[in-house]
């Protein structure tokens, strides 16, 4: 939804590219790493990114959120290199399926799907990454952790307490509800006299 995006502000979500060709998962950005960091030798360098290779700071484990097919929430932790100059995150599918032995990636011409297991506790849905259809490259849409509880704020105060799906008040009640609001939140003592003399 709109206004959960809106809530989480452009730090709050990122894409993650899905690399089927990449043998290890890189970001540009420290705060994608859960739990310690180890720093690399100065020399670490990654190649076949650009023609010199790029500078591995760090290597750790990341945690990237994505929804899944039920439109839950699933964070994957895959382990990482710290690569500041590298403009966009990646995710080593090789990697994936290393971390993750009992699921496989489905592709199709418009998704690449990580399977889920299913009966699995807590589950383990399925998560796609749609097919960027310029680049032909999947891409999926992930989520900050840190940034997810200011977006289920936001939806939470986008449920209306007079809507009808609210089993919590009566029908009476919510409309003694509708009328405090519509008068400018007048007491409801003073709304229920109104209603008597009609």
């Amino acid at each position: 939804p709109q206004k959960f995006r809106t809530a989480l502000g452009p730090q709050g979500t990122y894409v993650v590219v899905w690399d089927s060709g990449a043998s290890c998962c890189i970001t540009p950005h420290l705060k994608d790493f859960v739990g310690p960091i180890t720093a690399l030798d100065k020399g670490s360098k990654i190649n076949g990114i650009s023609k010199s290779g790029l500078k591995a700071h760090a290597k750790g484990t990341v945690a990237w959120t994505f929804l899944d097919t039920t439109g839950m929430f699933r964070t994957l932790k895959l382990p990482c290199l710290h690569v500041p100059k590298i403009p966009i995150r990646l995710l080593s599918t090789t990697s994936l399926l290393t971390e993750y032995p009992n699921e496989s990636i489905h592709q199709s011409p418009h998704f690449m799907t990580l399977s889920g297991v299913p009966g699995d506790s807590p589950p383990c849905r399925p998560i796609q990454g749609p097919v960027e259809p310029v680049s032909n490259i999947p891409i999926a849409q992930a989520f900050s952790l840190d940034d997810i509880p200011k977006g289920v704020a936001a939806l939470n105060m986008t449920v209306q307490a007079v809507d009808e799906t609210n089993r919590n008040l009566s029908e009476s009640q919510k409309a003694l509800l509708r009328w405090h609001q519509r008068l400018g939140h007048m007491s409801f003592s003073r709304i229920k006299a109104l209603m008597r003399f009609g």
